[in-house]
C-alpha cells in the first residue's frame, strides 16, 4: 500500500471515529466507539512513524493487525446500533477499514 494512501485513510478513519464517539450515547456503545478511536490512533502513530513498530512484521502488517481489529468493532457497533440504517458512521468506519484491508493485503491495488 501507498504511504500517501495509508496516511489519507487513517486521517479519515481518526475523523469519522471521533464522530462516532460524540454520536455514541450508552454504556456499550461509547466504550466500544472510544475503543474503536484509540486503536485508529495507534495505526496513526505508526503509519506516520512517530515510533517505531514492534516486530518484525513492519508498518503494513500493524495496519493489517489494527484494521481487521477495527473492523470487527465496527461490525459490533453496527449491530448494537439497530444495523445498517442504525449506525451510518459505523458503517463508514467498516468500509475505511476493509479498504485498508483490501489494500494491505495487495487484493486490490490503486495506481498513482
Amino acid at each position: 500500500m501507498s504511504e500517501t494512501v495509508a496516511r489519507v485513510l487513517v486521517i479519515l478513519l481518526i475523523i469519522v471515529s471521533f464522530l462516532e464517539v460524540l454520536r455514541a450515547i450508552g454504556r456499550v456503545t461509547r466504550p466500544l466507539s472510544v475503543l474503536i478511536l484509540v486503536l485508529s490512533l495507534l495505526e496513526a502513530v505508526f503509519v506516520f512513524g512517530i515510533v517505531g513498530t514492534p516486530g518484525t512484521i513492519g508498518v503494513n502488517g500493524w495496519i493489517l493487525v489494527l484494521a481487521t481489529a477495527i473492523l470487527i468493532f465496527a461490525i459490533d457497533l453496527m449491530s448494537l446500533s439497530g444495523g445498517f440504517r442504525g449506525a451510518p458512521l459505523a458503517f463508514i468506519l467498516f468500509v475505511i477499514s476493509a479498504l485498508q484491508l483490501l489494500l494491505a493485503t495487495g487484493i486490490l491495488g490503486l495506481r498513482l
